[in-house]
């Protein structure tokens, strides 16, 4: 009879049952078939909303699959495509002074999508859209709220945040993957959604491993991590030994990654070459570079920042005091917490941004840390105190409300111009040159179609065997052309300019036996530099002549009747 009584109830209702054993399973029913919970239909069909703005966040930021490279992407595409087509270990073989979790992602890219521009740019999309769905996961967990579409929120927010405010060079840097790897151990280290236990030891191990990924990718994540990390203490503040083993658990998960990438970098004897890039060589460059000197420095900086992204960043901190205030008012916890931890991970973020002294707009993309968070509690509030009916309208007026304080700034003017030329673009309407004229990078080598013409050049007077040097710092050349250098010391700013004072000479002759190993055929210098590697009179004077000029660039090349002067 109870079989009988099922199947009746299940034909009768929209929501059905299922009995397994002596427990009432929940099911849903669509199109006439049950979905199993638990399912791959069931999640869909409950993710319907956050889905369709994924999708929406996808779309808004589909031209960043065209981006050329700029000199800090090709730098590290340089070193993750050496790395894997030809086992170069960085630091070793390769130079540069940055840690290498981006260049291992650099690495997979080129392993899966091959010498492609688009491949670490498809990573970049994922990436943000990772950022923003974890957002809406941790606002949903503190708050409760596992109906509203706040994940797929979450990755609108930072899609528009990322891809519609910065512009290509602060793309493909390690600032958003550094945000991706301590998200991901924030939300490992929350009690359980539905039971609200304290997490597993398992989790915080994978907590810690993320938090180590993090610190790969870009050291600074340590700032980040001291947020992320701060409420699993202060949750368990009433008793040390729970802490302590919690702690003990995420250490664990940390070493589990660093002390295996640092034994790879030792049993390849690149260890010490490491140390002299990243620690010495890097502490030479902050000291030397940073361009806040006073407290008045760092709110310029701030300044800069808020107009940059006005008038959604004016707005949002109007919105987050109000909304402060009223949690701290009404003893909202829920509501506090989550406004404050999106803030102490905007504040973090800045920190980094302000510790590493230049370059800002290049690092702002780590901004997507909090920003989302804080939108996201912001939407949560408006929901709680909604009528149930109005509260389903929430998610897409706040994100119409997005759209139109995003339209109303002069980086919408930018996204609008981009979008078009790449469209122009991709459907043949327009050539590749006229395309990245809309791109424009900083210093000697600037235009972006220059680089690639420069590299296209390269190419077609080249083949896979040929070596060729590209001076200065536009290491994106190599990529157009599809060439390698035959040394180290394929760029030559960070070695001559104030990084390098303690290790110059030694680099310098290391190149110059690495040149007289291996010359390379071109060589593409600056003719408005002298007596240094990176000048045309430097390679001419090694038997080189002038082939063409290209922008900033001067292409020489060596033949059998001109290279007859020794190295």
């Amino acid at each position: 009879m109870a079989a009988s009584f099922q199947r009746r109830l299940v034909g009768s209702k929209t929501v059905g049952v299922l009995a397994i054993g002596s427990r009432i399973v929940p099911r849903r029913k669509r199109c006439g078939q049950l979905i199993p919970p638990g399912s791959a239909r069931a999640w869909i069909s409950a993710r319907r909303g956050d889905l369709l703005f994924a999708v929406i966040s996808a779309a808004f930021a589909w031209a960043s699959l065209t981006y050329p490279f700029g000199r800090d992407q090709g730098l590290y595409y340089y070193v993750g495509r050496e790395w894997a087509l030809r086992g170069a270990i960085p630091y070793r073989d390769v130079f540069d002074h940055k840690t290498p979790g981006l260049y291992f992602v650099h690495a997979i890219c080129v392993k899966v999508f091959g010498e492609t521009f688009w491949g670490i740019r498809l990573a970049d999309l994922l990436a943000v859209l990772a950022v923003g769905w974890i957002s809406g996961a941790i606002v949903a967990n503190l708050r409760t709220m596992p109906k509203p579409p706040l994940r797929g929120l979450g990755c609108f927010v930072a899609s528009v945040t990322f891809f519609g405010c910065l512009d290509f060079k602060a793309t493909s840097e390690g600032e958003i993957w550094m945000a991706l790897c301590c998200l991901a151990s924030l939300v490992l280290t929350l009690p359980h959604p539905k039971t609200r236990l304290a997490p597993s030891r398992y989790r915080l191990f994978a907590s810690g491993a993320m938090g180590a990924a993090g610190l790969l990718m870009k050291p600074l994540a340590a700032v980040l991590l001291l947020v992320v990390f701060l409420p699993l203490v202060w949750r368990g503040r009433r008793s040390l030994a729970p802490v302590a083993r919690q702690l003990l658990a995420v250490s664990a998960g940390a070493l589990a990654v660093l002390v295996p990438v640092t034994l790879y970098f030792l049993a390849h004897g690149a260890l010490r070459a490491a140390y002299e890039l990243v620690v010495e060589a890097n502490s030479l460059y902050v000291r030397e570079g940073s361009l806040i000197k006073e407290p008045v420095d760092l709110l310029i900086q701030t300044k800069v920042l808020f107009d940059w992204y006005s008038p959604f960043s004016y707005a949002l901190s109007a919105l987050f005091a109000v909304a402060t205030l009223r949690a701290l008012v009404r003893k909202d916890s829920q509501s506090r917490q989550s406004l404050l931890l999106g803030f102490g991970l905007s504040l973090a973020a800045w920190a980094t941004i302000c510790i590493q002294g230049k370059f800002f707009q290049g690092h702002w993309g780590v901004m997507i840390v909090g920003v989302p968070l804080l939108v996201l509690s912001l939407v949560a509030d408006a929901i709680k105190l909604s009528p149930e009916r109005a509260g389903r309208w929430i998610a897409p007026g706040a994100s119409f409300t997005l759209v139109l304080l995003y339209l109303a700034s002069e980086r919408a003017v930018e996204h609008r111009d981009v979008n078009r030329a790449a469209l122009r673009w991709v459907m043949g309407k327009a050539t590749r040159d006229e395309f990245t004229a809309h791109f424009h990078e900083f210093f000697v080598g600037g235009p972006v179609a220059d680089n690639e013409a420069c590299g296209a050049w390269l190419r077609e007077h080249t083949n896979e065997m040929d070596f060729v040097a590209v001076r200065g710092f536009q290491p994106q050349v190599y990529a157009s052309a599809r060439r390698r250098y035959p040394g180290r010391l394929f760029w030559t700013v960070f070695a001559l300019g104030p990084a390098g004072a303690t290790h110059r000479q030694k680099w310098l002759e290391e190149d110059r036996q690495a040149l007289a190993a291996n010359p390379p055929r071109f060589a593409a210098t600056f003719s408005f530099v002298h007596g240094t590697v990176e000048a045309t009179d430097w390679w001419v004077a090694r038997g080189y002549t002038v082939r063409t000029v290209i922008g900033d660039f001067t292409i020489v090349e060596r033949t059998a009747e001109t290279a007859t002067q020794p190295w």
